[in-house]
């Protein structure tokens, strides 16, 4: 498996070198392969824009979602992800018994936990 995978990178390679040759021999040739793999990576290149544009957004937001009480900047940022954390660990406690409490709810037949 090994080895066929090397002969296939090995004749990608040579592929290669002889279009890289040709092209080098007849600019016009050279030419068209570059618009060719423009046309091709030019969606990828906007992809990644616009993947980078969101991924700025998304940080703006998640700034601005630890800072609650708005324009206070005097406490330190860990304060606000703390705050968090214990809202998430008040909210799964609250969640957890109210699934308990359903469960204690329904008659024994209707309940099979295994």
């Amino acid at each position: 498996m090994f080895l066929e995978i090397l002969m296939y990178a090995g004749i990608a390679a040579v592929v290669l070198l002889l279009l890289y040759l040709l092209t080098r021999r007849f600019p016009t040739l050279g030419d068209a392969f570059a618009f060719l793999c423009v046309l091709v990576g030019r969606p990828f290149v906007k992809i990644e824009w616009v993947l980078k544009e969101g991924g700025a957004y998304f940080y703006l937001m998640f700034e601005k979602s630890l800072q609650y009480p708005p324009n206070v900047d005097d406490t330190w940022k860990g304060v606000y992800v703390i705050a968090r954390l214990i809202l998430l660990l008040v909210c799964s406690i609250i969640l957890t018994a109210d699934v308990y409490n359903m469960l204690e709810r329904l008659p024994p037949y209707m309940v099979q936990l295994y």
